[in-house]
């Protein structure tokens, strides 16, 4: 057996639709102008490879969406979502900040998702019985 403890607890998020989500709110900044930053919500997706994030939130930073790298992503129903590439910094009030690539949206998706990319600068563990998030700023 492996025994984890986790410094950090957070509960569930309230959707829009009233239910709960496990979920982070967190800060992003263009990682080469860290001042201008916006909040985001979003899902924590342990069967997302990748995050993904409404581009708005790239604009929002003033990052110019048509520059980062193409990314298509191919969902299990067969339909997809075209996204770029683009370096920036995420923070959270107790993980810390860190610089990641993540994958912004170019056209409006209805919910934000970090993914196990995010993941692996991390330590996360959930429990659904208790709708709460356990977390390690490193893993």
């Amino acid at each position: 057996m492996v025994a984890v403890d986790y410094s950090i607890e957070v509960p569930y998020l309230i959707g829009m639709n009233g239910k709960s989500f496990p979920g982070l709110v967190v800060t992003l900044a263009d990682a080469s102008e860290p001042s201008d930053a916006v909040e985001v919500r979003a899902e924590l997706d342990s069967g997302a490879e990748f995050s993904l994030i409404d581009g708005e939130f790239a604009s929002a930073i003033g990052l110019e969406l048509s520059a980062g790298s193409e990314f298509r992503f191919v969902t299990l129903g067969g339909a997809t979502i075209d996204s770029r590439i683009l370096q920036v910094v995420l923070r959270h009030a107790d993980l810390g900040a860190f610089r990641i690539g993540l994958r912004f949206s170019t056209n409006k998706i209805r919910r934000n998702i970090l993914g196990r990319d995010f993941f692996s600068l991390i330590q996360i563990g959930f429990q659904e019985r208790h709708l709460m998030v356990y977390l390690n700023a490193t893993p």
